[in-house]
């Protein structure tokens, strides 16, 4: 409940008055000060004899031209210290609730390749902002394609920009698609491979629609060849399972199936011509108007998907120099009667 004691200092722009002796006490000068604030030294001087008036004290001994602080007006000070820093920590907490209404959700949709990293992408940002919900929808190219034409989300995420939509994208991080099999596969320890070794080995392949199987039905058509499917599924991890039970093989993004694969049992096959590289982009239509918190989105997941990019790359293999040292035998005095016998 208010205080009507206080109701004196509101009736009088003590805030102003607050802030004019502040700088005068910082600066130690009433010009200095003025200067700082961008107002008239009269004005400064004013303002600063009103606040002696509300308070009811005397601020300052008449020192001139040093400026020397009163006992109450060092106690005014103290306050006015604490206050302004008081201030600042509201205002810092109040930043982001300026810049994103309290009933705002991020709508962010990705392709099912992308399942796999897409927290890792959003962990940064969320982390910064807890108090932003974030919506995620995860779906094959094909609905993608449909809920970026209907305006469902802010964000999409797709491998390559669409095409008959106005969107602008953002360049993300590179993935590789390999086809894997189990580790037990005959085919697991070669060092090479020809796609006519595989060309009627079973696949394991996602549903119409998915961009991986695109690229799949690209792959065989470049060979004059059609794909023997064994099984289709919606799902990379329930894929990966069937792969490693040996039902086949299937092509895969190196993100669904992580940095080692053989600690899933799973090997990627040195088919020549693969992997295939793929850009990923951050999309969204070009009618939107970017917030500050969408910039700081962007920025953070670009940042992000590079130092995802980095963890993937294989690390360049150390040289090592052996040094071999030389150990030099004595040699024992040869005996000429034995050497003459030789």
């Amino acid at each position: 409940m208010f205080d009507r004691r206080l109701r004196r200092y509101v009736r009088h722009g003590m805030l102003t008055q607050l802030a004019a002796f502040e700088a005068v006490v910082r600066f130690g000068s009433f010009t200095r000060a003025a200067e700082a604030l961008h107002m008239a030294q009269p004005t400064v001087s004013l303002l600063v004899k009103r606040l002696g008036e509300t308070l009811g004290v005397c601020l300052f001994e008449s020192t001139f031209p040093k400026i020397k602080l009163t006992p109450a007006g060092l106690v005014s000070y103290e306050f006015c210290q604490a206050f302004f820093q008081s201030f600042a920590g509201l205002d810092e907490q109040l930043t982001e609730l300026r810049a994103v209404p309290p009933e705002t959700v991020l709508r962010i949709a990705v392709s099912t390749s992308a399942e796999s990293i897409a927290p890792t992408l959003l962990d940064p940002f969320c982390t910064q902002h807890p108090h932003i919900p974030i919506s995620l929808v995860v779906a094959n190219r094909a609905k993608l394609l449909d809920r970026l034409k209907a305006g469902a989300d802010d964000f999409y995420i797709f491998v390559s920009p669409p095409q008959g939509v106005e969107v602008c994208t953002q360049p993300l991080q590179q993935d590789e698609l390999h086809f894997y099999a189990s580790v037990v596969h005959p085919y697991a320890k070669r060092r090479h491979l020809r796609f006519a070794d595989i060309a009627r080995e079973p696949l394991i392949l996602r549903e119409h629609g998915s961009g991986i199987r695109d690229a799949v039905e690209t792959f065989y058509a470049e060979h004059d060849c059609k794909p023997n499917i064994r099984m289709e599924m919606d799902d990379d991890d329930s894929i990966k399972r069937v792969v490693v039970a040996g039902f086949g093989i299937a092509l895969l993004s190196q993100y669904a199936v992580g940095p080692k694969p053989r600690h899933q049992a799973l090997a990627p096959l040195p088919i020549e011509g693969l992997p295939i590289r793929r850009q990923w982009q951050l999309a969204y239509r070009a009618d939107r108007k970017l917030s500050d918190v969408d910039q700081e989105l962007i920025a953070q997941l670009k940042l992000r998907a590079l130092q995802i990019e980095e963890s993937y790359r294989p690390s360049p293999k150390r040289t090592r120099t052996r040094t071999r040292k030389k150990i030099f035998k004595e040699r024992k005095p040869i005996d000429p009667v034995l050497e003459g016998a030789s």
